[in-house]
């Protein structure tokens, strides 16, 4: 795991921007750091020139190429793994950010052909590149973002994992071409140009979309969509980027597949959990109450020899009638492993939230993302570096309620009603009438509706209005296995991701997702309706492959568990001078994007009411937009010196 960053330019790279935005992702590799300059400009010069220190920066300018990187170690430990690395015996170099979880069945296979130096999983994927160029990409199962110098070809080749687990985002401007982990590394260049991406923001704030597509808050920056490969030639010259991957997605009513899939199941989740598990440092757990996280604490540690060995965090709030403690604390006493668990309070969440803003590069969804944050940074404290996470399970099961109305919908459209009275009567019998509200549903209506029903879009300026990707139908429409593609692809996953991958690195931490394995999710994807919502029950084939694993109340609990936090009542008590004073600035950052008079009156409202226009999640969003848009307007690059001596 680590932060890459990468420069191509035929006005030779800036040693500068180089070593600043290196440098400036500390915190996703605080072990080791390295650079290297290939591509040079005289034939006289060293074609490669592997360096590390401050003084040593200037030579960079000679070359049309450079690479750097900070490494948080998981797999050996030695400055063996140490980048960027070379593939011994060829030109070919690489940065890289994740984990190939199948690395030691590759090297088996790659051991023929190249004698291995180290024990790294680096090392195998050059290897895998050099024999199978871009279709090695196939055969990786894990998290990746990953840049190879390849200089038979003279180009840069750029790819990211399936999902988007890891980022990769890059701009051509002024002659170079730049790739980098996050987006802050930009800020790092006095030529880049900081405008925002308008588009991208009201997207975000008005139908809270983020990263569904290339697009960034930065109008320069895009993102490597996930499955998705391309090159960059030494002239700066751009290839791509393609798609490498994509599932097979069955229609809703094709059974053909479920009965192999409910036996297969079980053993797609112990294998994704076991790849997962491979380290060379501590691994832990996230764990909530939910059956993502119990179902992922509970098959790892059945697979390892000391269950005692493995720590599971949980971020609990006494007293708040959501809390998720007891149900934590019942799944790891019956696993065997450790468990620690934390909490905080409003003025917490107040007195952080601009470092939590800055570590994510923007605002984010909810409170629960700063309470992720929050576990991550415990579990570094009591010395675990990796952790596994339900991530993705509800995307790709059908954990929320709204799937249960689209699998509906859908099956009106298809004129099944006998199927729609049977599906619709066990899930009314299951979970009563009042699980379905406003709140929750009109981003599901069609567009012309949703876009009038939608809190935020009320109290926008008209500006912000007509800048959204106004059409686009998250109703679902197109059936459930499609529609579950696209939350994994488009709707819901992609920013989840964003933020994960944001919170787990801040504390140099990894996280690693059983759900995202591309076996499982294939498998998924290739069965009916039935697998995932049967009998009044989301998920249905998970609850049955956890049944007599988990306790029943756990595994076959009916409500719908989050990551939640005592959120709503903090902004309408504790925080909510703190929140009125900030919508009270006419003139503030907020001011281009919103009406700030009936903001503020309706933020009153939710204050003095259990109901209003805009949840607690929006109102965190509305908060965390204006900070950073503040801390975007004050941030500056650091003087040599301080950059220096902060890292050697």
């Amino acid at each position: 795991m680590c932060g890459i960053f990468g420069i191509v330019s035929q006005r030779g790279v800036d040693p500068n921007f180089l070593w600043f935005g290196t440098h400036s992702v500390h915190h996703r590799g605080p072990d080791d750091w390295g650079f290297v300059s290939l591509a040079p400009f005289e034939k006289c010069i060293e074609r490669c020139r592997f360096w590390r220190r401050w003084e040593e920066r200037q030579r960079a300018g000679a070359y049309r190429v450079g690479l750097g990187s900070r490494r948080l170690s998981i797999l050996d430990l030695s400055e063996a793994g140490r980048q960027p690395m070379n593939l011994r015996g060829t030109d070919l170099w690489i940065v890289w950010n994740g984990e190939i979880y199948n690395y030691q069945e590759l090297r088996a296979e790659l051991a023929a052909d190249h004698c291995f130096t180290t024990e790294t999983d680096t090392e195998v994927l050059l290897a895998a590149y050099e024999k199978w160029g871009t279709e090695c990409l196939g055969r990786l199962n894990g998290m990746f973002a990953l840049a190879i110098w390849d200089a038979r070809h003279q180009r840069v080749f750029l790819a990211r994992d399936r999902f988007g687990e890891k980022p990769l985002y890059y701009a051509h401007y002024n002659g170079r071409f730049v790739f980098a982990s996050e987006l802050k590394q930009f800020l790092e260049d006095n030529e880049f140009e900081r405008a925002i991406d308008r588009s991208a923001l009201a997207d975000f704030l008005l139908l809270s979309l983020q990263d569904h597509d290339e697009r960034t808050f930065y109008g320069r920056v895009k993102q490597l969509r996930a499955g998705h490969w391309m090159e960059i030639d030494i002239h700066g010259g751009a290839r791509g980027p393609y798609r490498y991957w994509m599932p097979e997605i069955a229609d809703d009513l094709d059974t053909s597949r479920d009965k192999w899939f409910g036996e297969e199941l079980p053993y797609l989740l112990r294998d994704s959990i076991r790849l997962r598990l491979r380290s060379d440092v501590r691994v832990g757990i996230c764990l909530s109450g939910g059956l993502d996280s119990t179902t992922i604490c509970s098959l790892a540690a059945a697979q390892v020899s000391d269950p005692a060995s493995l720590a599971a965090y949980t971020m609990s709030f006494p007293g708040y009638s959501e809390d998720e403690f007891n149900s934590a604390e019942e799944i790891a006493k019956q696993a065997g492993v450790q468990h620690a668990h934390s909490t905080f309070r409003a003025h917490d969440l107040w007195e952080r939230l601009h470092d939590f803003v800055h570590s994510q590069d923007g605002p984010t969804g909810g409170a629960s993302t700063f309470a992720s944050w929050r576990v991550f940074e415990m579990a570094r404290k009591d010395g675990t570096v990796v952790l596994l996470n339900g991530q993705g399970g509800d995307e790709l099961f059908a954990g929320y309620d709204k799937f249960y109305f689209m699998w509906l919908r859908q099956l009106i459209a298809r004129g099944r009603w006998l199927r729609f009275a049977v599906s619709a009567g066990s899930y009314f019998r299951e979970n009563g009438v009042n699980r379905w509200n406003v709140a929750q549903g009109r981003r599901y209506v069609g567009p012309f509706l949703r876009n009038r029903m939608m809190g935020m879009w009320q109290f926008s300026v008209p500006e912000m209005r007509n800048q959204t990707a106004e059409t686009i139908d998250l109703g679902g429409s197109e059936g459930l296995n499609r529609r579950l593609w696209r939350d994994i692809s488009e709707f819901s996953l992609p920013c989840l991701l964003h933020w994960e991958d944001r919170n787990s690195m801040a504390a140099g931490t990894e996280a690693r997702l059983p759900f995202l394995d591309h076996r499982l999710v294939e498998a998924v994807l290739s069965t009916s309706a039935w697998t995932k919502l049967k009998n009044g029950f989301t998920k249905y084939s998970l609850r049955c492959a956890m049944d007599g694993v988990l306790p029943a109340a756990i595994c076959w609990q009916k409500k719908k568990r989050g990551f939640e936090t005592p959120a709503r009542q903090w902004f309408k008590t504790d925080l909510a001078p703190q929140v009125k004073e900030l919508l009270s600035q006419r003139d503030g950052p907020l001011s281009e994007f919103f009406e700030m008079d009936r903001l503020l009156a309706q933020f009153k409202v939710f204050e003095e009411r259990n109901n209003g226009c805009l949840t607690e999640n929006e109102w965190f969003k509305v908060v965390g937009t204006s900070i950073w848009l503040e801390q975007l307007k004050l941030s500056s690059r650091r003087s040599a010196p301080e950059a220096a001596l902060a890292v050697q």
